[in-house]
């Protein structure tokens, strides 16, 4: 019986590996973009990320998606590490916003990169919360709306609806200039 477990727990670990080394990048990105840049804190989040994912792994339903449990433990790990730091200093989610990730900057550059930069971010942080989570998620972290579905734990067509109303909302924020590169970059 105890080789037949070693055997299932070397399966499993196995199939974790693949996992980790497909979604790594993926992760690290969405944390590196939401934690001001800071590369040390991105690191130290998804190395927390996959530790509790490797912890909980047996949990895991191999029948669902791995990416929308995966991105829910990295929102979690991020959200914790906020609530903590709120009670050091105040921290606004709505700064996070600080950059584009680095391909976004190399096609922004095309665009004369430091005034439709600055207008882009501009204008998400002026989006409520949850309109910009949505169109992070969605255009910046590149999930399908299935996977947004799962991790935020809402059904497709309110998902349809509060991402039509977030670009609208956008729109109105973008001169439609700006609009249009933001349409041409991300979708």
């Amino acid at each position: 019986m105890d080789l037949l477990f070693m055997e299932m727990q070397k399966s499993s670990h196995t199939i974790f590996l693949k996992y980790y080394l497909q979604y790594y990048e993926k992760i690290y990105r969405y944390l590196y973009f939401r934690a001001y840049e800071n590369k040390s804190l991105a690191e130290d989040l998804t190395s927390e990320t996959f530790l509790k994912a490797l912890e909980k792994f047996e949990t895991f339903d191999l029948e669902k998606k791995f990416s929308s449990w995966i991105y829910a433990i990295a929102r979690n790990c991020l959200i914790d590490h906020f609530r903590k730091q709120k009670n050091r200093e105040e921290v606004s989610l709505i700064d996070q916003m600080d950059s584009l990730s680095q391909e976004e900057d190399e096609v922004l550059e095309l665009f004369d990169a430091q005034l439709t930069r600055k207008k882009i971010l501009e204008s998400l942080k002026n989006l409520p919360e949850k309109q910009r989570e949505l169109l992070l998620l969605k255009y910046f972290d590149q999930l399908e709306n299935k996977e947004i579905v799962q991790l935020l734990d809402i059904d497709a067509t309110t998902l349809r609806v509060q991402q039509y109303r977030a670009l609208k909302k956008l729109k109105t924020l973008l001169p439609p200039t700006f609009f249009l590169i933001f349409i041409f970059i991300f979708i």
